[in-house]
């Protein structure tokens, strides 16, 4: 398997001069944009009070999840070259988290 290393400039003069202890605690592997639709469907579902629940059933959404995630785990395994201009997504290799980035407040 390829692993391409980018590197992220920290600010911080300080942080920057600090050493990495193992080098593999700092890769990410690029993958293809997941779905998250039926997953965000179904917490607003649960967060909903009883009266404002839709005729959707939780069963129904469930299962919803369940298929989106086939279709994100199909979508990994299609392994292709990233053109410019595709969204992806940067999974952390040891972790297996994805990389988030949060709008200032």
């Amino acid at each position: 398997e390829d692993v391409h290393v980018f590197t992220i400039k920290d600010s911080d003069d300080a942080a920057a001069g600090r050493l990495i202890g193992d080098i593999r605690d700092c890769l990410f592997r690029v993958v293809p944009q997941m779905s998250y639709n039926s997953w965000k469907e179904l917490t607003k579902f649960k967060a909903a009070k009883d009266g404002e629940q839709t005729h959707t059933t939780l069963e129904e959404l469930q299962e919803k999840v369940k298929q989106e995630e086939i279709q994100n785990e199909a979508r990994k395994a299609n392994k292709s070259f990233v053109r410019y201009g595709d969204v992806i997504q940067l999974q952390h290799v040891k972790s297996g988290k994805y990389l988030t980035i949060m709008p200032k407040q």
